[in-house]
């Protein structure tokens, strides 16, 4: 440690000497190994209000981290294995059921079709053998670092600068490992601070046994042959079999298709013989791990893996800018402030799990980058794949404590479920560039960009983007990569009572499916307004999964959840939504839509699967879900949907908020719905006495299916394209009801080719009553059609033009 001496300063002010006296000074940085630095022996401390900076190559021994392999053989040949019901023991993959086969029904000369298990995807799975290598743990002996401290400063100003200036952060110069648990390396309380300023990166590498001194090694599919078995067939025999090995499985199987396919063994009893011939378990293998000594370091806990931390009001820690502190395999925060300390990232900062954390009144800012979940490639760019990590908290802020984002955070997601900013009763402010998944991502867990229980704004000049490459600066030019999470993936998602605000822009970049640009879920009381921008860019072919822009879930019920008058969301993708409202069992959901909702985008291929849908309300039995739709809605892609309620659904429209198709031309665009209704309980109200029309080829104003009702009461409807419809009602309870109804079919000439102002199918009701007025003009344009199903259609309209056939039917009741 350097200090000013203070009998040489009393000897300056003695003789009243003025010449300066620097107050910034250095130290080398000295050996550390794990047999002399526990416990924060050796740590430079600097406590006298002076700057002094901590500099020199990397001295730290590495330690061991107490994790070896060994094998099955080499453990049973110490007595080791405690139990075993795995090694040497037959394993089978039996595939999927998916073998379609034809069973003829020689009556009526028709067949059915049963699926099987393929013969040919029985196969035998490795044994394993003593050859085997599982995970081991040994005694290190002192040789993990326990409370390790290189620096602290308590009152004065403490730069790092550590290795060779100009170096890469992994260069043999600026980066080491440590075997270190229960650490913060560089500290700083009371009036003290760190700045750090240097290149460096830092592997922490201890290891822990997961339990006591017994473990575990477990494989699937361990078979069991059932031996001796026998048939019974429907036509009186008993066949016997002996199943014994895969072979004789194959051949069993064979006879059970051959018999399911001449009808001598029915396909409710196919299955059940066919696991009749085998049991599968899970095998294990228990043995002691070769630590001995029980107080040896392997054992003790991780706990924090902390390289900068500053605890109390008027400390901070910093990343100056151009300065890099890339961390891997850390299991904690990599840099923290706690109680009021302030923690400012210039630079940058990576780590593999989580980097930065606020507890408890602190305050951090980023103004450069923070990389979560990776490290970039040694040029300082893109993704460095083998550094992949479990994708934690790119920042964790908590328990008051606030945060804001001026610069650019990368997240990427790990093999576990993780956020970019987690908000844990706190505050955080989004200025900058948030990207989740900056590579190709696929996994069965699921990630958000920002996970709120809290309060959350995404400011006018913040960017959340779902899928591209990451970015050091906010206007580097990136390209979007593939994001496709069974979990789902978010941009902002809202728990319990929060509070969250997009006033800038989110996006769902083009290769992400399954994704959603702001979810409320599980809160009464949410506030969850988007004020800006949502961008639903997802385009992959082949029957993607959804993307939404908006989703609430058992939210808002009395709170204030939706699309506000300056938000707008745009469907440039296949497969999308933009609100869309979800209430489970026993519970209630509410939002709106203030805001436009574009559809920009055709369907993909598959648009009998993959339509895009403004807004889409489900209630499911027992649930009650609401949306209130007041802002503009336009409709410029095939296959497009307005308004779909489904199931125990409510859906309130204003004049302001009916579909209109554009706002592209709208002679390419087809087949659109502006009104769908699905479920006895799913309803869509409409301003009274509205006119309503559609101008699409095989457009389509009302589809009402399932029980769904349409009430024409004071409606005016007009079909103005080729193969358009007024009025769809489909399948068994539903019941289409004119009521009084004005719809003009046709508008002359060529338009009109084939429209029908009401359709009837698949066992639903209509009823066209005296008062209803048809305006037919056009070329084959058709009243009513009804298809050859038990269909009923009561029909008494009034009729202004016979140039065309009024309705057609096939033999079903239509009077």
């Amino acid at each position: 440690m350097f200090k000013l001496n203070p009998v040489l300063l009393s000897l300056v002010a003695a003789q009243g000497l003025m010449f300066p006296i620097s107050l910034s000074w250095a130290a080398e940085l000295k050996t550390y190994t794990p047999e002399m630095n526990d416990n924060k022996v050796g740590a430079y401390c600097l406590c006298n209000g002076s700057t002094q900076t901590l500099s020199g190559l990397p001295q730290f021994a590495p330690g061991e981290n107490g994790a070896t392999t060994v094998t099955f053989g080499e453990l049973q040949s110490i007595g080791r294995i405690i139990n075993d019901n795995l090694i040497g023991e037959q394993r089978l993959q039996i595939g999927q059921q998916n073998l379609t086969i034809q069973i003829p029904n020689f009556e009526d000369w028709t067949y059915t079709t049963y699926d099987v298990y393929n013969t040919a995807d029985l196969v035998d799975l490795p044994s394993v053998g003593l050859d085997a290598v599982v995970p081991d743990y040994y005694d290190v002996n002192d040789k993990q670092y326990i409370n390790a401290r290189i620096g602290s400063v308590s009152n004065g100003t403490l730069n790092i600068d550590i290795g060779e200036h100009g170096a890469a952060a992994n260069s043999s110069t600026n980066s080491w490992s440590m075997a270190a648990k229960q650490s913060q390396l560089f500290t700083a309380t009371n009036k003290g601070h760190i700045n750090w300023n240097a290149n460096n990166r830092i592997t922490f590498t201890a290891a822990r046994p997961p339990g006591d001194d017994q473990l575990v090694y477990t494989a699937e599919s361990v078979v069991d042959y059932a031996g001796a078995i026998s048939v019974s067939t429907l036509d009186g025999g008993t066949t016997r079999f002996n199943i014994k090995n895969i072979n004789d499985l194959r051949n069993y199987n064979n006879w059970l298709i051959e018999q399911v396919s001449v009808s001598n063994l029915s396909t409710d009893r196919y299955n059940a013989e066919f696991h009749n011939a085998f049991s599968l378990r899970e095998g294990q293998l228990v043995y002691r791990m070769g630590v001995n000594n029980v107080d040896d370091e392997v054992t003790q806990q991780i706990y924090d893996q902390v390289v900068l931390s500053a605890d109390g009001p008027d400390a901070s820690v910093k990343i100056n800018r151009g300065k890099t502190l890339e961390v891997l395999d850390s299991h904690s925060a990599v840099m923290r402030a706690s109680n009021g300390a302030k923690a400012l990232i210039n630079g940058k900062l990576a780590s593999t799990g989580t980097g930065l954390e606020l507890i408890n009144n602190a305050r951090g800012r980023n103004n450069g980058v923070i990389n979560a979940g990776f490290l970039n490639n040694a040029n300082g760019k893109g993704v460095d794949i083998s550094t992949i990590g479990s994708g934690e908290s790119g920042v964790l802020v908590s328990d008051g404590s606030r945060f804001s984002n001026y610069g650019v955070i990368n997240f990427q997601p790990g093999d576990d479920p993780g956020q970019a900013i987690s908000i844990y009763d706190a505050r955080a402010t989004n200025h900058g560039n948030i990207n989740i998944g900056v590579t190709e991502t696929v996994g069965s867990w699921g990630s958000d960009g920002v996970s709120v229980t809290g309060d959350f704004t995404n400011a006018k000049n913040g960017t959340i983007y779902i899928g591209r490459t990451p970015q050091n600066r906010k206007t580097d030019i990136s390209s979007d990569v593939a994001v496709n999470l069974s979990g789902g993936v978010t941009g902002i998602s809202a728990f319990f009572g929060s509070s969250v605000v997009n006033n800038g822009r989110i996006v769902i970049g083009s290769l992400v499916q399954n994704a959603v640009g702001m979810l409320a879920q599980y809160g009464s009381s949410a506030i969850a307004r988007n004020n800006g921008v949502i961008d639903v860019n997802g385009t992959v072919e082949g029957q993607p999964r959804e993307n939404v822009g908006m989703l609430v879930v058992d939210a808002g019920s009395g709170g204030d959840v939706g699309n506000g008058k300056a938000g707008t969301i745009n469907l440039n993708g296949y497969n999308s939504t933009g609100l869309k409202v979800i209430a489970h069992e026993g519970e209630s959901a509410k939002a709106y839509s203030h805001g436009a909702i574009n559809i920009l985008s055709d369907a993909g291929k598959y648009g009998t699967t993959d339509h895009n849908t403004a807004v889409w309300v489900i209630g499911e039995e027992g649930g009650n879900a609401v949306a209130n739709v007041s802002g503009p809605i336009q409709l410029g892609g095939n296959d497009a949907i307005g308004i779909r309620a489904e199931g125990n659904a409510t859906v309130n429209v204003s004049a302001n908020a009916i579909p209109v198709a554009g706002p592209r031309v709208i002679f390419g665009l087809e087949r659109q719905i502006s009104f769908y209704t699905k479920g006895e309980n799913a309803k869509i109200n409409l301003p009274k006495n509205g006119s309503f029309s559609t101008s699409v080829v095989d457009g389509t104003i009302f589809r009402v299916e399932d029980g769904a009702d349409f009430d024409g009461r004071g409606l005016t409807l007009s079909t103005n394209e080729r193969g358009t419809t007024g009025v769809y009602g489909g399948g068994v309870g539903t019941q289409v009801n004119t009521n009084g109804a004005t719809l003009n079919i046709g508008n002359g000439g060529n338009g009109g080719l084939g429209g029908t102002g009401i359709k009837i199918a698949h066992g639903a009701q209509g009823t066209i009553d005296a008062a209803t007025r048809f305006n037919l003009d056009g070329s084959s344009v058709l009243a009513a059609e009804v298809d050859g199903l038990p269909t009923h259609c009561k029909a008494r309209p009034l009729i202004s033009s016979m140039d065309s056939i009024p309705t057609r039917f096939s033999p079903t009741m239509l009077r």
